[in-house]
């Protein structure tokens, strides 16, 4: 049932002065809405998704508001607030209007051309988007900041593409002249099938080919310095780019959710890679890192199941927090020579994950960095150089649940291992425990039933709260001093070895003065 709705002067005595958030939100069932003169706030969101919502009608009265064939205007009618979602047919823009609002015609479903009269100098971000029966832009010749040419808006000297009307159909070749593509300029241009970038171009900005579905292929020019957030995250037909080393900054969730592509090549020059960059690309297999990356940028593969196997730089310094969490067909990893941090949940449940190799002694695990790696077997290190090495860590269930883990080689510069650190890692037999180590986290090895055998190199090692509990198969501590930390104040706190019931042969290290 769809209806008109009068909202009154006044309720129960009291004027009506203000239309909330959200008011109207949802409601599909409303095709005009009055507005009176009473009214003197009005929140943007109040009409958000009213699908069938044609008309704001503004009582003349109205000294705050007022309407031009169902769309609302301030009260002077020199800014353009909002468009309503069910408006039908082209939006001619009266003259005097001066400000086209950010989001003021977005989801406007039915508009199929829109008037920008000489007197509009000022558009808001994502203005026009998405508007998918939109076919072309008007603009008044005599417009001094705008101008529209193929049915496409653009600034006045051509240089920054605004928006390309929603319902554009086949291959673009933007003006040579463009250095800029706006704020969601294509956004949900589902039928746009290639684009011909200009040979000027600088700047890509956020949401700028947003769910483009027919797009397939992009190739940059190499005037191009900077891909904002989400330019083309959703763009599913997509199947390859190649990012070239003019691009200094590559924006958080840039390529995310890019069903189809198989294949990233980023060239040597590019220093910033935002987060997720190229987040569930589910069959993304072939990646070329730049040999100048420092930081892997946290979620930047995140959920890229496709992806078997990745060759990082020895530039790297960092990886970021879930930077390959999920990634369920990632079979081995190399982490290189300088990289001192593996983020919290780097490479959380990649399922297929079976070797890891340290490049590095100190490399700093971060928590949860390898939990539930089914079928991680092999953590080895293979660096070069004697100690003493700078500090590293290994966080808080780093490893845990990585029941399929028999070999685990230590960076030499750990110097603590966390909470629950190898709970729960089944299959570990043996673990030798660097000399820097100077703690073992609550129960950092608690149910490794197959553990046999442990060797301390530290002197003075605490030892925590049922750091080896429940190690059913432990026949023997072995204490050997290496170089590191040396003197006294270690401890073996309560239960450390609880029902270690096959223990035969401990040997304290000569710094622990204090058994709990």
């Amino acid at each position: 049932v769809y209806e008109d709705v009068t909202i009154p002067n006044e309720l129960e005595g009291l004027p009506v002065t203000s239309i909330g958030e959200s008011a109207f939100a949802g409601n599909r069932n409303i095709t005009t809405i009055q507005i009176p003169g009473s009214v003197t706030a009005i929140s943007l969101s109040a009409f958000s998704n009213c699908r069938n919502l044609s008309k704001i009608n503004v009582d003349p009265g109205n000294a705050e508001f007022s309407s031009v064939d169902g769309i609302l205007y301030d009260g002077a009618g020199t800014r353009l607030l909002l468009c309503p979602d069910g408006f039908q047919g082209p939006a001619i823009i009266p003259d005097g209007v001066q400000t086209i609002e950010a989001a003021s015609f977005q989801s406007c479903w039915s508009v199929t051309s829109i008037g920008i009269p000489a007197t509009v100098t000022d558009i808001g971000a994502r203005a026009f988007a998405p508007c998918d029966a939109l076919m072309s832009f008007d603009v008044a010749e005599a417009n001094p900041a705008f101008s529209s040419h193929d049915g496409i808006l653009f600034n006045k000297d051509v240089t920054v593409l605004v928006s390309c009307p929603g319902n554009f159909i086949g291959p673009h070749v933007m003006p040579g002249s463009v250095r800029s593509i706006g704020e969601a300029a294509f956004w949900d241009c589902d039928a746009l099938t290639e684009v011909s970038f200009s040979s000027t171009l600088r700047t890509i900005e956020t949401y700028a080919f947003y769910k483009c579905g027919g797009l397939t292929a992009v190739t940059f020019p190499p005037t191009l310095t900077t891909i904002g957030d989400y330019a083309f995250s959703r763009c599913s037909g997509l199947t390859g780019i190649v990012v070239p080393g003019s691009v200094q900054a590559i924006g958080d969730s840039a390529f995310a959710v890019c069903g189809q592509l198989t294949s990233a090549v980023i060239e040597p020059g590019t220093s910033s890679i935002g987060v997720g960059a190229f987040s569930s690309c589910d069959n993304l297999t072939d990646v070329t890192w730049p040999a100048s990356a420092v930081v892997i940028g946290a979620r930047t593969f995140l959920s890229c199941d496709a992806l078997v196997t990745i060759s990082l730089p020895s530039t790297v310094t960092t990886i970021g927090e879930f930077a390959f969490a999920e990634c369920g067909r990632l079979v081995h990893i190399t982490i290189p020579e300088h990289t001192t941090l593996v983020d919290e949940k780097a490479f959380s449940m990649c399922r297929s994950l079976t070797t890891v190799e340290f490049r590095s002694h100190s490399t700093s695990i971060g928590r949860s960095a390898f939990e539930s790696c089914q079928s991680l077997a092999r953590v080895t290190t293979d660096a070069d150089g004697t100690g003493p090495f700078p500090p590293a860590s290994i966080g808080v269930q780093a490893f845990f649940y990585c029941g399929m883990l028999t070999t685990m080689e230590l960076p030499a510069g750990t110097t603590s291992i966390g909470a629950e650190a190898f709970a729960n890692c089944g299959k570990l037999q043996e673990i030798v425990l660097p000399p820097q180590i100077t703690e073992l986290g609550t129960s950092a090895f608690i149910y490794c039933f197959e553990l046999a055998r442990v060797e301390l190199r530290s002197a003075a090692p605490a030892i925590g709260r049922g750091c080896f509990a429940w190690c059913t198969s432990l026949t023997e501590v072995k204490a050997v001093p290496h170089y590191g930390p040396s003197g006294s104040g270690g401890v073996i706190r309560f239960h450390a070895f609880l029902n270690c019931n096959e223990l035969l042969s401990v040997e304290i290290p000569a710094g622990v003065t204090t058994i709990e």
